[in-house]
Parts: structure tokens; sequence; C-alpha cells
């Protein structure tokens, strides 16, 4: 059965440590530039994974990602925007 995911972006101190973090759920995306990386676990796992990332040594911050409230249901919009398209003109 599928379980939902959880995205977590996960401040690091230095990035050599991002393959730590490949026992805590799976690596998305490391940012070497910016310091962080993109971690995804199981949902209803999210809040232990968050408080054993949290007592690390190598994590600064850990945030959830905000995808799951994204409106992803674009039915509609185009004609939305057809609309507004004519108020301008």
């Amino acid at each position: 059965m599928l379980t939902g995911r959880t995205g977590l972006i996960i401040w690091l101190n230095h990035v050599k440590y991002a393959k730590a973090l490949k026992k805590f759920g799976i690596v998305h995306y490391v940012s070497k530039k910016m310091g962080y990386a993109v971690l995804y676990c199981d949902s209803d796992q999210a809040q232990y994974v968050i408080n054993r990332l949290e007592k690390q040594k190598f994590i600064k911050k850990v945030e959830l990602s905000y995808l799951n409230e994204l409106k992803t249901d674009y039915a509609g919009s185009n004609k939305e925007l057809k609309k507004t398209e004519e108020l301008i003109y």
C-alpha cells in the first residue's frame, strides 16, 4: 500500500554530512552552494524523523516543505486567465 510522502528541507553545517541523511529517508537534492538538502519520508513518520534530525550535531534547522499546501488543481485556470486578459485590454 502506498503512503503519502512529506518533504523536509534540512539546513546543514557542512554539505559533507549529506550522506548521513540516507538513513532517515530518501535524499532528493543537495545544494552545495546553499548548504541544504531535501529529504522525503513517510507522512506518518515525519514528526519522528524531524525530532531525530534536530538532535544531530551537523544540522542547523529542519523545515517542512510547503509542497503539500500548494494548489495543484489547474482546471478552469485558463478560462480565468482569459477573463482577466479581456478586462485588461
